[in-house]
Order: structure tokens, then sequence, then C-alpha cells
């Protein structure tokens, strides 16, 4: 009677202990993906801010017909810019002003607030710096804050043009309130679409470089680049690229797709495989 107590302990115990692995693999599991989404966002959001300051910072040196039909920019959106002082005089002073209401851009998302760039020379110049403030500036009623500072660095030995862009004190906050926070050093290399002055919409540039943050349920993370993230201007999602993001001391690798101009992604934690769409 005795052996079959202990056996039936042993079991219990076995049981017990399985049953809160699974439990505790689901719980990595589920921080993972929401992890894997609100880098994804964060991401997104904060390319789209790059995307916004880079089209208005090239107005700077050239024509000015070219803020026509960029992106919820200009002429062909609801956005309007103000270069001040105009001429030779630096630094300049870019603000892009959405409105205090929802204006929907031409790629269809809907902004207001007030991005304003600091811009210190001509932007194609090297050692020329971006310092971008944002002023009650939400994307799809996503608010973000932060500052994001973008460095021409000049050519790298591919002789492609190459920025760092660092992102301090980012925080995004949901629709419905709830937040989380991000900040990161990145290299940002101008792989297709220089030469062609007049078409700013075939410009294409790959990322590397590292983040980190705090979740919304408040779990801390970083991130490392490890395929470089492939960011097209005409396209509103990462194409392509891996990152891996540690939380809890796991390991979680985040894969943006081929190339397709699509939201789709997946992250893979625990040898298992899960799609979700980027914002």
């Amino acid at each position: 009677m005795k052996k079959n107590v202990i056996f039936i302990n042993l079991i219990l115990f076995v049981l017990f202990t399985f049953s809160h692995i699974s439990c505790q693999k689901a719980k990595e599991e589920a921080n993972g993906i929401l992890t894997a989404e609100e880098s994804a966002t964060a991401s997104t959001l904060f390319d789209d801010i790059f995307r916004q300051v880079d089209n208005a910072a090239k107005m700077v040196s050239e024509p000015a017909s070219l803020k026509s039909n960029v992106f919820g920019i200009g002429d062909g959106g609801c956005g309007t810019i103000t270069i001040e002082p105009l001429g030779l005089t630096f630094p300049k002073t870019i603000t892009i002003d959405f409105g205090d209401t929802n204006c929907k851009g031409i790629d269809q998302r809907d902004r207001r607030g007030i991005i304003t760039a600091v811009i210190t020379d001509w932007y194609r110049s090297e050692g020329c710096t971006l310092t971008i403030t944002l002023e009650n500036y939400y994307v799809n009623d996503f608010q973000v804050e932060g500052t994001k500072v973008i460095t021409n660095m000049g050519r790298n030995d591919s002789q492609n043009m190459y920025f760092t862009v660092e992102v301090s004190n980012g925080v995004i906050t949901y629709p419905e309130g709830e937040t989380f926070t991000c900040a990161s050093t990145r290299t940002r290399e101008w792989i297709e679409g220089e030469e062609t002055y007049l078409n700013l919409l075939d410009d294409v540039y790959e990322i590397t470089g590292s983040g980190s943050g705090t979740t919304s349920d408040n779990k801390e993370y970083s991130i490392s680049i490890t395929k470089a993230l492939n960011i097209a201007v005409n396209c509103l999602w990462i194409r392509s690229g891996t990152i891996d993001i540690q939380v809890n001391n796991t390991t979680l690798t985040v894969d943006y797709g081929d190339g397709t101009c699509d939201p789709n992604a997946t992250a893979t934690i625990f040898g298992q495989t899960f799609p979700f769409i980027m914002r």
C-alpha cells in the first residue's frame, strides 16, 4: 500500500511539473508573440516618420515639385510642409503638419499632429544631421512619442550612402490606452534610388543594428537584427529580414518575409512558428 501511495504521489508530481512547464512555456510563447508584434509596430511607425522626414528633407536641396504625391504630404495628400529659412542658411526647420484631426494620406494611413525636424546641412552632405521631434502625433490612432536623430555618415565600402538612426525615449500608445516603449541604434544603407532625383518612391534601404524596450505588459526585451531589414519607400511594411528578440531569457526569431510588400510576418519560439500581422 505504501508503495502505491509513493507511486501515485510520483505520478502527481510529474503531472504537476509537466503542467507547470507547459503553462510556463505557453506564457512565454504569448509574451514572445506580443513582443514581436509590438516591436514590429514600433519599427513600422518610426520608419514611417523617417519616410515623411526623408522625403521632406530631400525637398531642401531638390526641386520643389517633388513634394507632390508623397505619402500623405504636400499637394497630393493632406499634410503641409514648411521649411524655414529658405535659401542657403542652415540649420533649417522642417515642419510637417497633418492638422488636429485625422487625415488620410495617399498610403491610406490616418495621421494627425506635427513632425518637426531640424536639419544642419544639405541632406546628401556627409555629417548632416536631422533631429526629429513629435507633437501630438498619431498614425491610425496610435500615438507616437520620442526623438529620432539621423546622421549622414557619407559612403561605405560599397559606395552607398548610409545613415545612423537613433531613437530615444520612444513611446507607443495604443488607441485603447496601453503603452509600450522602444529605443534603437541602427544603420540605414541607401541601396537603391539615390540617382533618381525625380522619383522618391523608388528608394530602398537596408537596416542593421539593435534595440530594446518594454512591452505593454511590462516585460523588458532586447533586439538584434540578424539579417538586414529591407525597407522600400513605396511599401508600408518591412519587406524582408530577420531579428532575434530576447525576452525573459528566451529567444524569439521574427522573419519579415521574402521581399513581398505585405504585412505578414512570423515569430518562432520553442520550435513553433506563429504568423502575425504588422500594423
